[in-house]
Parts: C-alpha cells; structure tokens; sequence
C-alpha cells in the first residue's frame, strides 16, 4: 500500500503545482472605436481615440466595471462610406457590440445600418445630419448634436448679435455641411436676412481667389464657412489680406489650434465659431484639461464629448453588460460627466446639448456668450 500512497502524494503534489496561483480575471468588456484615424481628418479621428482611451484607462485603474476591464479596439474608415461599411463588418465579426464612432456623418450612417441589423449599440461623437437618430434603431445614440442646432446659433449670433443683414456662405461639399447651409438659408430667410453667396468649395482647395472677389463685389455684412480645419483656414486668411472687414464666423473646426495657426493672431478680431460648451467651472472638466496639458495635447472638444461617452457607458453598465439594457439605462438617467450632464431623449439624441460662440484671444479660446 506503501507505493500507491506515495503516488497519490505525488499526483497532488503535480495538481498543486499546476494550479492557478490566482482566478482568472473576467472577460473584458470589448468597445470599438472608428473613425478617420488617417486623412486629412484624422486630428478628429485622433482625438475620439484618445478620449475614449484615457476614460477606458481610469476606469480600468480603478477596477473596472464589476471587475470587469474595458478593452479598447481601435479602426479606420479615413471618412470614406465604403471604408466605414468594411470596419462595421470587421466589427460584427470581432463579436463586439458596442461602437463609438464614426465622426464623419455618411460614414457614420452608412456603418449604422449594419450596426442596427447585428444588434449593436451605436454612439457617434460627431456626425450631425439628423437623419443618423431620426433613422436609426434603438440602439442608435449621438454625443453630439444636430446641424438644425448649430445653423439656429450661427444665425441668430449673426443677426441678433452682431447685426448681419446679408450673409455669404461658403460650405465643404459634403453631405453634412451641405444641410449645414440648408438650414441656415431657412433660418436667414425667416430672421429677413440675405445670402448674396452660396457657394460649395471642392475637399482640398487651395486657391479661394474668386471667392476674395466675390466678397469685395456683393460686401456682405458676414461670412460663413462651414467646412473643415484645412479648406476654412485657407478660406479665412485669403479673405483677410484681401481686405474683407466683415464677421466671419464658422463651428467647431474654427477652434483647432491648426486654425489659429493658420490665420495668425493678429487677424481674430472679427473672427468667431459656434461649438459646444465647455464646462470650465467642472472641476472634471479642468482635471482631464491638465491630464491633456501634461501630456501635450490640445484640449479639443471632440476628446471631451468621446471621454464623457466612455463614462456614461460604464454608469449604464450597472444594469449588466446586455446592449438592450444599456441602452434602456442610457435614455432613462441623467449622468454627470467631464462635460456636465447629459440627458438622451426616446430618439438617443442629446436633449440638452448647449452650444457658446467663441472667440481667439492670445492664442486662448474664450466664450463671448
């Protein structure tokens, strides 16, 4: 008996050394990111990413969600529809099933109708044509708002405030921005108030000479650019040295740094953008603004509004991690985030998303109102 005893010590001996020192850690919860990680819009693609990834990072650090780490996977539709569609598929095959993204509203669209038929739960932090919530599933959610909202506030700005009888408009010629200009021709209209200039520009161009001459023959009392960082600054500079005196007035991508670089801090007088409200006072808002500053990053909105996304995802997990329930947790609840609270309405868009007017002043960005 002496043998058998001495093998079954043995065969516990192996079974302890084999054995786990610790329990295997949970499976992480999987959210994928798209959007234009390259191309000439990858600065915003950039900053989704790191939003989402500085939010993952403190919350992984303080243990998760039910123990649960956030595993963040990362794709590129360089702001092209049929890019978007090949990384909604990839995505469908990872088995996520959440996404943050896309950023650019026909990339975000186009990926949203697969998102909606493989059930996945859907947030962009950028797209703005309406249809992205009004056409979409009830998984279907938007961080940030509507071109509706932001031509309401450029046009009222630019009557009410600054006293514009006549506006000339220059747009990107994308489907976003061309409703952009839709909506403020019907806002004009109803506020008795003209557009001498309406007018798409090609993606990539450099040269905005007949647009210079435009402006110094019709001398509208404003000028609108609703496009991108690139097109806008080039737009704006030119229209200075050639002596244009008006308002001139855009949205968010007036508030890169690449913009102020671009049109030199001399020339910001009469120069203003319409962009989503910054919660300086939150002392949220101000810890994530140093964490940005310590590691030599603009503080760019679109890094708020995707890190708040990350937030808002880990509070709706408490109801566990199913899509359904989050998203039922997601429209039921107000959450106080790094950008103040967030409410969602039945159609996932943001109910009380606030937009100021800015201005450039020594290099810093400062509410008018």
């Amino acid at each position: 008996m002496k043998p058998v005893y001495n093998l079954v010590l043995f065969l516990a001996l192996i079974f302890c050394l084999s054995a786990p020192l610790h329990a295997a850690e949970p499976d992480p919860v999987h959210i994928a990111v798209a959007g234009p990680i390259t191309g000439p819009l990858a600065a915003f693609g950039e900053q989704i990413k790191r939003g989402v990834e500085l939010s993952a990072d403190a919350i992984n650090a303080n243990g998760g969600i039910n123990g649960k780490k956030l595993a963040i996977a990362v794709y590129d539709d360089s702001c092209e529809t049929k890019q978007a569609v090949l990384v909604a598929n990839k995505i469908v095959a990872s088995g996520t099933k959440i996404v943050i993204g896309h950023w650019c509203s026909a990339s975000s669209i186009a990926a949203q109708k697969i998102y909606r038929d493989e059930g996945i739960l859907h947030i962009d932090v950028g797209g703005l044509l309406s249809e992205f919530t009004t056409e979409g599933g009830p998984l279907t959610f938007r961080m940030s708002t509507t071109e509706k909202a932001f031509a309401e506030r450029l046009s009222t700005f630019l009557v009410n405030k600054k006293n514009a009888k006549s506006v000339a408009m220059f747009y990107h010629q994308a489907l976003v921005t061309a409703a952009l200009a839709k909506y403020m021709k019907i806002n004009l209209d109803a506020l008795k108030t003209s557009y001498p200039i309406d007018e798409s520009y090609m993606p990539g161009q450099r040269d905005f000479s007949a647009a210079t001459s435009k402006l110094n023959d019709k001398k509208p009392d404003a000028l609108l650019c609703g496009g991108y960082t690139l097109e806008c600054s080039l737009l704006v500079r030119q229209t200075i040295d050639a002596g244009y005196k008006g308002t001139i007035i855009g949205w968010d991508t007036f508030n890169s740094p690449d913009f102020y670089a671009a049109i030199g801090a001399n020339n910001t007088r009469n120069i203003y953008s319409v962009d989503y409200a910054r919660p300086v006072h939150l002392p949220a808002f101000q810890k994530l603004n140093d964490v940005l500053k310590s590691k030599g990053y603009p503080n760019e909105i679109t890094t708020f509004l995707s890190y708040a996304t990350v937030e808002i995802l880990a509070k709706s997990f408490a109801a566990g991690t199913k899509v359904e329930n989050v998203a039922t947790e997601m429209k039921k609840n107000t959450f106080d985030t790094v950008i103040g609270p967030v409410q969602f309405d039945t159609h996932g868009d943001r109910a009380n998303a606030a937009l100021s007017v800015y201005q450039w002043e020594n290099g810093t960005l400062k509410v008018i109102e």
